[in-house]
Order: C-alpha cells, then sequence, then structure tokens
C-alpha cells in the first residue's frame, strides 16, 4: 500500500544499511540566527536555530524553532558523516511544504509534500540508482488518485486509490471486497448473538449445564467461519436429535478408542449402536479436543490424511447447512455435518480463506487453501488440467513470483491447493488466480485477492475501555 514516511521509518531503513546511528545532543542554541532556506519561503516567524549534535560534534539535526518552542522553517537531518538524511519545511510544529530524504548513497529516496502534518499532493519514492520507484498522490494524508510502481525501470503495478481506500488493483476492481471493519462487524454480531441451546440431556436424561455451555460455543465458532466465507449464519441453531446422536457417536468412539465413520458394533446394545452409528456416519469427528476447538481442527484439515480432500471444512462450509449437533466424551467428539436443510442459496464459490480481509485467528500458516465452485465446473477436470497460482504481494501491494505449491488437488467440486511458504501474519497479502489449461494460453477462472488482519486484537483494543469503565462503575458502587 502507499508509504507514509516517517522519521522512524526512515532511520530503520538507514540502521538497516549499516548506518550508525546513536542519540543525538543538543549541542547549539542560539538566538536569532539563521539557515540557508529553501524551497518556497515560510511566514517569518521562526525566532531560534536548534543544532542537534552526534557524538563528536558534527550536527545531526539543524532546524529553527518559533517562540513557542515549535519547529518552523527549514529542517535538515544529516548522517555521521554528513550525508544529508532529510530535508523539510515545517510550520508551527508541523511539517507543511516539500519534504525530501535521501538515501545513503546521497541518491534522493522520497519526494513529497505535506500540509498540516499530513502528506498532500504528488508523492514519488526512487531507488539507490536514482530511478523512479513509485509515484501517486495523497489527499489530507490519504492516498488518493493513481499509484504506479516500478522495478528495474518496468511498471509492475498500477493501483487506484479514493479517500485512502484501494479501488482497483492491476486492472482488477476492489481486490479487498471486506474490510478489516467489516470482518469486525461480523465477529461481533456473531458473538452477541443469543443462541437457543435446546436439548442438552446426556444419556440418563440428566440436563448437563456445561456440555449446553459448549455446544452453544462451538456452534458460536462454526458462525464465525461461515460468516467470514460470506455464507448465511446467523439463523443457524441446534438440533436436538443430531445432538442426542452426536453424544451417542462420542461415547461409543470412546469404546471403540478410535475414529471411525462406519464402525462394527463394538458390543453396545443393537438399539444403542444404530443411535450411534448414525452419529458416526453423518458427522465430522475429532479427537483431543473441546467442542469449539474441534471447530478450528475440522476448518484446517490439513493433515496428511485429509488434505487432499478437506471434507471436514467442506461441510462446515456448506452453503445448505442450517441445522448441527454436538457430542463429546473424553477425547472423543462429533458435529453433526449432513443437514441440508437450508435448500438451494445463492453462491458462486466459497474460498478459505475468503477474499479481502481475513482474521488471523481463524487459519494457521500450514492450511490449504480451498475454493468450492457450483456443481458441475470442475467436472471431468484433473489437477494437472489447471493452472493455479498463488503471489505473495509485498507491503505496496506489488506481486512477486509464483509461490511453489506442496499440494493440489481437485474433490466434490473444490481446488485444494497449498503454498510451500505460507505465512498468514496480519499485514500479508496474497492474489490466487486459477486457470484452465487452453490449446493457446491458460483461460482465467477465478482471480483473488487475500490479506490477513489481526482482527482478533482489534475487538480486544475496543474491549479493554469499556472493562475498564465497568471497573469504575464497580468501584463507585
Amino acid at each position: 500500500m502507499p508509504i507514509r514516511p516517517t522519521f522512524l521509518a526512515l532511520f530503520v531503513a538507514l540502521a538497516g544499511a549499516g548506518v550508525p546511528l546513536a542519540l543525538p545532543t543538543v549541542d547549539v542554541l542560539r538566538a536569532n540566527s539563521s539557515v540557508p532556506e529553501w524551497g518556497n519561503d515560510l511566514a517569518a516567524v521562526a525566532r531560534e536555530e536548534v543544532v542537534e549534535t552526534w557524538p563528536g560534534g558534527a550536527p545531526r539535526r539543524v532546524y529553527e524553532v518559533d517562540d513557542e518552542g515549535r519547529r518552523h522553517g527549514t529542517f535538515l537531518e544529516y548522517r555521521i558523516d554528513g550525508q544529508l538524511v532529510v530535508r523539510a519545511k515545517y510550520a508551527k510544529g508541523e511539517l507543511n511544504g516539500r519534504y525530501e530524504s535521501f538515501h545513503p548513497n546521497g541518491e534522493r529516496f522520497i519526494d513529497c509534500s505535506y500540509k498540516k502534518g499530513l502528506l498532500n499532493g504528488r508523492y514519488s519514492e526512487f531507488d539507490e540508482e536514482g530511478e523512479r520507484r513509485v509515484t501517486g498522490k495523497y489527499d489530507d494524508g490519504l492516498a488518493d488518485g493513481d499509484f504506479e510502481y516500478r522495478r528495474a525501470g518496468e511498471v509492475v503495478s498500477e493501483q487506484e486509490w479514493k479517500d485512502g481506500e484501494l479501488v482497483e488493483l492491476d486492472g482488477f476492481v476492489n481486490p479487498f471486497p471486506r474490510s478489516i471493519d467489516a470482518v469486525a462487524d461480523d465477529l461481533r454480531a456473531v458473538r452477541a448473538l443469543e443462541i437457543e441451546p435446546v436439548f442438552q440431556s446426556d444419556e440418563e436424561g440428566e440436563i448437563d449445564a456445561e456440555l449446553a455451555t459448549e455446544r452453544v460455543a462451538a456452534l458460536r465458532r462454526l458462525m464465525e467461519y461461515r460468516a467470514l466465507s460470506g455464507l448465511e449464519w446467523a439463523d443457524m441453531r441446534l438440533d436436538d436429535r443430531f445432538n442426542w446422536h452426536c453424544s451417542a457417536a462420542a461415547r461409543m468412539l470412546t469404546v471403540l478408542g478410535r475414529l471411525d465413520h462406519t464402525p462394527k458394533n463394538p458390543g453396545l446394545p443393537e438399539d444403542e449402536y444404530k443411535v450411534a452409528y448414525e452419529g458416526t456416519s453423518k458427522s465430522n469427528l475429532a479427537l483431543g479436543s473441546t467442542l469449539p476447538g474441534s471447530i478450528d481442527s475440522y476448518m484446517d484439515d490439513s493433515d496428511p490424511s485429509n488434505i487432499d480432500r478437506v471434507g471436514h471444512r467442506r461441510w462446515c462450509l456448506n452453503p445448505a447447512m442450517l441445522k448441527t449437533g454436538f457430542g463429546i466424551d473424553g477425547r472423543f467428539s462429533a458435529m453433526w455435518s449432513f443437514d441440508e436443510s437450508r435448500g438451494q442459496t445463492k453462491w458462486e464459490y466459497v474460498a478459505y480463506p475468503a477474499p479481502g480481509v481475513y482474521s488471523t485467528d481463524h487459519i494457521v500458516d500450514g492450511a490449504a487453501w480451498s475454493v468450492r465452485f457450483r456443481r458441475g465446473v470442475l467436472d471431468g477436470l484433473q489437477p494437472n488440467d489447471l493452472v493455479v497460482e498463488l503471489f505473495a504481494l509485498d507491503e505496496d501491494l506489488v506481486r512477486g513470483a509464483p509461490m511453489r505449491l506442496d499440494h493440489l488437488s481437485i474433490y466434490a467440486g473444490q481446488v485444494i491447493f497449498r503454498g510451500a511458504s505460507m505465512n498468514c501474519a496480519p499485514g500479508r497479502a496474497y492474489e490466487v488466480r486459477i486457470s484452465k489449461v487452453g490449446k493457446r494460453s491458460p483461460e482465467l477462472m477465478l482471480r483473488y485477492y487475500v490479506r490477513f488482519a489481526d482482527v482478533e486484537g482489534l475487538l480486544a483494543a475496543e474491549a479493554e475501555p469499556e472493562a475498564a469503565l465497568d471497573g469504575d462503575a464497580d468501584a463507585a458502587g
């Protein structure tokens, strides 16, 4: 994304280039002295010149301050060897006017303008050879207009921004259709929804409050994943019959000591076995987690025995699902999956992770990515009939070389793939292209972008002031 230059970022860049940095000292404060002017003159209100020095006495920063001690006028920043680092204009303590920064070799790095502390007007960046890397425009601190990125003299990305929002990326309109605020809104809504626990009895008919709470938490976690993928979720509910079958299934798995969707009767009464078998054969099964944790396992689904199908994930993200149920016994648990009572819904494809901003709390680096197409789209196709490309984007959203894939498969209308060097950390962004092999060139089927964000961190930061206010109210009695 467009870079907003800061002194801190520049110093980090210099340090990375091997430039020795040290804390400056204010060595000289001279009243009514002057610094050679550069660019457009500002109102002549500067009263004093300040010289901050490196250890040893060489100037590090030279600037003027007004009668309130605020920077006002020309600001100069130097390396310890005397090389100019920054040349800028201030007015009443804020950047105001032209701003230039320089690479360690003296070549210009950033050339832009500020107005009252905010980037305003044309913006350019250059590499150490003096070649232009970035051109763009800001309005009141926000990227606004066309941005062009170059590498080795070649245009590598063309972007359109409006009021700080990316409108178009390399010809693709609205590349990130869901913002971090939209994703946060969805998660807030899921967590605020009242869910009816319905049937929560154990095998003796006693109400199990702990199980009731865990079932609701599992359904809520499932809702989060569905919301993130743009699927309907708000009307989902627990079904008492599904809960009953899943509880019986978990108890039978405990007797078996293993996961098995179609087990032979391990010695249970026939009626009990039939109820349990209905649960094992129509549910996702998990080992060694809580019910909410099992949802994360189903969505990951990238271990060697599941990655070629990601079938558990496919059931979790089934557009037709409306109801589910859960059961747990010791280390074994079940989630009812064979529900399509929602019926037909409108959708083009279901991707994990979904296009736009995606929560880092809902994916791990090693997870396979998947795209489920509508029925018939992939009929007759094998993996070698497709070209699946996964590109990492840098901080400017410039696309790198295609990432090597360590997995590619097709199963039940899904394309499943995994990049060999995936990193789902906040700020990382990727482009996906899925094409069909053609006679002359690949025929593009789908293109989309994903950008990861710490949505949970945003929600936690919002909750802290509320918690503090609650604490104050409690303290006040």
